[in-house]
């Protein structure tokens, strides 16, 4: 639901500031405007991970191993091989790899609020392998992101 304020942003400013809103900008508002309702529509109820064991769960899942597999391994050879080559011309492999890195991160971000969540409970976790794998993701997906922003 974040990309839609850029395009309230950018509908409001077409309408109150009166700037020029280009054939492509209108209908990448509509396809965004679809897109997040039918999601909204559709998607599951959202499972809420309050304790790190509950975390573990789902983070060891064989779904979720696989998914991240698969986004690490695309992200890879995107930043290695597609990214060089292409990447002057088009902005879609950077966006890519954003967005790949973008996902897992999230994930991250809620096992480090389960980490917290415990230790503050009375269950520290700090110095747990489960606290430092979070960290240590988050830490390679905001470098990989940084690092893409130079190009």
């Amino acid at each position: 639901m974040g990309a839609l304020s850029v395009v309230i942003s950018a509908i409001l400013s077409h309408i109150v500031l009166k700037e020029k809103l280009s054939l492509f900008g209108w209908i990448g508002s509509v396809q965004c405007i679809l897109g997040a309702s039918i999601l909204a529509l559709n998607a599951p109820e959202e499972q809420s991970v309050t304790n790190i064991v509950e975390f573990k769960k789902l983070f060891l899942a064989p779904g979720f191993l696989a998914w991240g597999s698969v986004t690490i391994v695309t992200s890879v050879i995107l930043v290695a091989w597609v990214a060089p080559k292409y990447g002057h011309r088009s902005m879609l492999p950077h966006i890519g790899v954003c967005s790949l890195i973008g996902g897992l991160s999230v994930s991250c971000i809620q096992g480090l609020g389960a980490c917290i969540l415990t230790t503050i409970r009375g269950d520290n976790q700090v110095g747990s392998p489960t606290e430092f794998t979070v960290v240590w993701a988050l830490i390679v997906a905001r470098s990989l992101r940084t690092g893409l922003s130079i190009f």
